[in-house]
C-alpha cells in the first residue's frame, strides 16, 4: 500500500519563500515611493509655527514703536526704544520684494536677516488714532507662505505709545 503525502517538499518551500520575498520587496518599494510623494504634515505644522512666531515677534516690536518712518503694503520702517538706557532709538525695517517665494527681510542696525522664507504675499496696514492722521493707533500684518498656499496668517495689534508718523 502506498503511503499518503503529508507535507511540502523542500523545493516547494524554497519557491514559495522566493515568491513571498519578491512580493514583500515590491510592497516595500511602493510604500516608500508613496511616503516620499505625500507631503509631510509635520513640515506644514513647522511652517505654521514659524510664521506665527514671526508675526508675534513683529507685532511685539510694532506695539512698542515710538515712531514710524515709512509704511507701505510691502515695507514698514519704524523706531523702537533702544535696549540700553541713554541710547537713541533704533530703526527696524521689514520689507518684501513683492515676488512670490522671496523672503520677508528684517533689517536693523545689526544687519539684515531673512525673517520668513517663501512668502507668497505680505501686507502691512495701519490705522490712525482718531482724526489725527499723524498718529498710529493700530497696525495689522498679513502673510501667505509657499508651504501653505491659500492660507492667510493675520495679526493686528494696538500701539501703546501712539507714535507719530514720520517722526
Amino acid at each position: 500500500m502506498a503511503r499518503a503525502r503529508e507535507g511540502f517538499t523542500v523545493y516547494e518551500l524554497v519557491v514559495s519563500l522566493a515568491l513571498l520575498v519578491i512580493v514583500m520587496l515590491a510592497a516595500t518599494g511602493l510604500s516608500a515611493a508613496a511616503t516620499r510623494a505625500t507631503p509631510v504634515e509635520g513640515d506644514r505644522l513647522t511652517a505654521v509655527a514659524e510664521v506665527n512666531d514671526a508675526i508675534d515677534r513683529m507685532c511685539a516690536e510694532l506695539q512698542v514703536a515710538i515712531g514710524f518712518r515709512r509704511a507701505r503694503a510691502d515695507l514698514v520702517v519704524f523706531a523702537v526704544a533702544s535696549d540700553t538706557s541713554g541710547s537713541s532709538a533704533r530703526l527696524v525695517q521689514y520689507a518684501w520684494s513683492g515676488v512670490a517665494g522671496d523672503p520677508l527681510v528684517r533689517t536693523t542696525h545689526d544687519g539684515s536677516s531673512r525673517y520668513v522664507e517663501g512668502v507668497r504675499s505680505w501686507r502691512f496696514e495701519y490705522m490712525p488714532f482718531g482724526t489725527d492722521l499723524g498718529q498710529i493707533a493700530r497696525v495689522s500684518v498679513e502673510y501667505e507662505i509657499d508651504a501653505m498656499p491659500g492660507v492667510t496668517f493675520r495679526r493686528g495689534v494696538g500701539i501703546t505709545s501712539r507714535p507719530e508718523f514720520g517722526s
